[in-house]
């Protein structure tokens, strides 16, 4: 799995989507869309991401003391969050089209893990620490993708990273539709 994830990094011809999503711990989201990272084929990707995204913020219990006991993505294990993707990328595979390999990165954590400098200091800025106060959680996502024209099925790989539970080991899933 390895070898197909370096392969797709850095592979010349990718097309790549790349967001990153804060959220309220509550079911609140807002997308920053990184510019430049967006072309046709791995946007779509990216709009299944999204969509399941608002599922799992929006469909989780309204009280408010159920609210406060768990952070949906967060405290789910990553082997479920793994599951649950995938199988939305598989409930609606018009996405495949002409795509030959496809990697979907997942991140995700509080937002002092988002990135860091050298010597571990969280890479923030005075100008974002209001937005980070009303929205310190993350979710972010990458996706490579290859296009082969008539490409008779797509190898997909997810990795999944929740920087509180498997930081710099993401875990791997890998299908072919």
């Amino acid at each position: 799995m390895s070898f197909f994830q370096h392969a797709l990094e850095n592979e010349l011809e990718t097309n790549q989507s790349r967001n990153t999503y804060f959220m309220d711990g509550g079911n609140r989201f807002i997308s920053v869309p990184n510019l430049g990272y967006h072309t046709k084929p791995s946007a779509s990707i990216a709009r299944l991401f999204e969509d399941w995204l608002a599922e799992k913020l929006y469909c989780q219990p309204t009280s408010e003391a159920a609210e406060q006991q768990r952070l949906p993505i967060l405290q789910d294990s990553v082997e479920l969050v793994a599951e649950d993707i995938l199988n939305k990328i598989k409930s609606n595979q018009m996405w495949r089209k002409g795509i030959d390999k496809v990697l979907i990165k997942v991140r995700a954590g509080h937002v002092y893990t988002y990135h860091s400098l050298e010597g571990g200091q969280p890479l923030i800025t005075q100008e974002m620490e209001e937005l980070f106060q009303q929205f310190p959680l993350f979710v972010e996502m990458h996706v490579h993708a290859t296009l082969r024209e008539g490409a008779p099925s797509t190898q997909c790989m997810l990795s999944i990273e929740n920087v509180t539970v498997n930081p710099h080991q993401p875990y791997k899933i890998m299908e072919e539709f």
